[in-house]
C-alpha cells in the first residue's frame, strides 16, 4: 500500500535536520506498512527563506515548488484568497443556480446536500 496524499509539514526552525526527516520515510514505511516514494515528492516552501537556508533544499534532491494540490486544495507560499478562490467561486455558482430556480426551503436544502 502508498501512502498517498502524504503531508510532511516542516517548520523553518528544523530544516537543518532536512535530511533525517527524509531519512526517516523509510523506517516510517516499515512501521506504518505505507510505501513513500520521494522519486514524486517535492518540497513546497511557505514563507521566506534565508540564501544560506536554501542549501539545505537543494541538497535534498527533492524539487521545489510555490504550491501543490493537497486534498483538492492548493496549499504552499500563496494567499488564503488564491488557496480557496476555485473553491469559493464554485460554492457561489451552484448558490446562484439555486436561487435561480425558485425552490422551497426544504428543496434546495435538499438538493444542496445531493452536492
Amino acid at each position: 500500500m502508498y501512502a498517498d496524499d502524504l503531508c510532511v509539514l516542516i517548520s523553518s526552525w528544523c530544516i537543518t535536520n532536512l535530511q533525517e526527516i527524509l531519512d526517516a520515510m523509510h523506517p516510517f514505511g516499515i512501521v506504518s506498512g505505507l510505501k513513500s516514494t520521494l522519486g514524486k515528492s517535492a518540497l513546497v516552501l511557505k514563507g521566506t527563506f534565508l540564501p544560506q537556508e536554501a542549501q539545505y533544499f537543494d541538497n535534498s534532491g527533492l524539487p521545489t515548488r510555490n504550491c501543490v494540490k493537497y486534498l483538492g486544495v492548493c496549499i504552499g507560499n500563496i494567499s488564503v484568497g488564491q488557496t480557496f478562490s476555485k473553491v469559493l467561486g464554485e460554492a457561489q455558482r451552484r448558490a446562484a443556480l439555486v436561487a435561480s430556480l425558485g425552490l422551497s426551503l426544504k428543496e434546495r436544502v435538499l438538493l444542496l446536500k445531493t452536492w
